[in-house]
């Protein structure tokens, strides 16, 4: 996993949720950001491997590697969600029920 490249995204599930909490404000004429912008605290792609393997439990190594050039696709968000490490546990638990 990458230790430069930095990202903070969210994942399909909070996507999921952050639609149907916008479609209730909708409906209830509540006032909404013009663009919203999801996003997490920002993390390297190497820390984001050892959180998944990490909520999904699984016994996989993940090598630090440095990528020659450093890419940094972070957003800057107007909606802040949970941190990736809750969005993970809730993720693995809903395909669980699935």
């Amino acid at each position: 996993g990458y230790t430069n490249w930095r990202w903070n995204g969210i994942t399909t599930l909070e996507w999921a949720d952050l639609a149907l909490d916008v479609i209730a404000r909708r409906r209830r004429g509540d006032a909404l950001a013009p663009v919203l912008q999801p996003a997490t605290e920002p993390i390297s792609k190497y820390d984001l491997l050892t959180k998944f393997r990490d909520a999904y439990r699984t016994t996989h190594h993940v090598v630090p590697v440095t990528a020659p050039v450093a890419i940094d696709r972070t957003l800057v968000p107007t909606e802040p969600r949970p941190p990736i490490e809750e969005q993970l546990t809730r993720l693995r638990e809903w395909y669980v029920e699935c």
